[in-house]
């Protein structure tokens, strides 16, 4: 091959080689698309997905879905956002843990109360705990096929140490109190 024609078809290669790079790049590009709008279709079709439970306004019943962890507040970048109750930009942090509930993390200086006890540090809301922050009163719903305990609504965290393995023991008919009263009136 001589030195031109060489030239010349390495000038020719170089082309094809962009091209088949803008071909590679729009192929990348219409994958990418194409996930997208299978992940979107996909979250249409199950709209709770990454959601823990909803918080209820029970004054208002507005409904406002909880991710599995974020932030309280009245600023634009809370994941939940209440408006006009003396909330502040960041009243608190919530997180779900599992096994245990929805720990709820207020912020320094700032007013909570779940289930008629003020936290100060971190408390558990299970479904069905009602959560007061300043003025507003909200309702906490946890989806079904969670894990976590059936017990009462609060539990601090020294106190969620002290879960007995068989939660359902509680709900069980207890014969001991009746015993009991017995034995105290034989020996009257």
């Amino acid at each position: 091959m001589n030195a031109d024609a060489y030239e010349i078809l390495a000038l020719f290669m170089r082309y094809v080689f962009v091209v088949l790079g803008g071909l590679i790049l729009l192929r990348a590009f219409h994958w990418l698309r194409k996930d997208q709008r299978m992940y979107r279709k996909e979250l249409r079709r199950l709209p709770d997905a990454g959601y823990v439970g909803e918080m209820v306004d029970l004054d208002t019943g507005q409904v406002w879905p909880i991710p599995r962890e974020g932030t309280l507040g009245s600023s634009p970048l809370s994941d939940i956002r209440l408006f006009n109750r003396g909330i502040a930009r960041r009243h608190l942090d919530f997180l779900f843990v599992d096994g245990k509930g929805l720990c709820l993390t207020p912020r320094r200086r700032k007013k909570v109360t779940l289930d008629g006890t003020r936290i100060s540090r971190h408390a558990y809301a299970l479904h069905g705990s009602i959560l007061q922050a300043e003025r507003a009163n909200l309702g906490i719903r946890l989806f079904e096929g969670l894990n976590t305990p059936d017990s009462p609504p609060v539990r601090d965290v020294e106190e969620m140490e002290e879960i007995p393995a068989d939660p359902f023991g509680a709900f069980s008919p207890v014969e001991a109190p009746e015993e009991d009263d017995e034995e105290s009136g034989e020996s009257e």
